[in-house]
């Protein structure tokens, strides 16, 4: 996780604009997957 967090933090450093629509395309998706988990979970 660390390492990750790193990696990240430098390409950041590089190319900022490209690492954030990655990490808001991963986040958008893992809330999507979650929120499909929970609802099936609860129905």
């Amino acid at each position: 996780m660390t390492k990750k967090i790193n990696q990240e933090i430098k390409f950041q450093g590089i190319s900022v604009n490209r690492q954030e629509q990655r990490s808001v395309m991963k986040r958008v998706a893992l809330m999507a997957r979650f929120a499909r988990i929970h609802q099936q979970k609860r129905g």
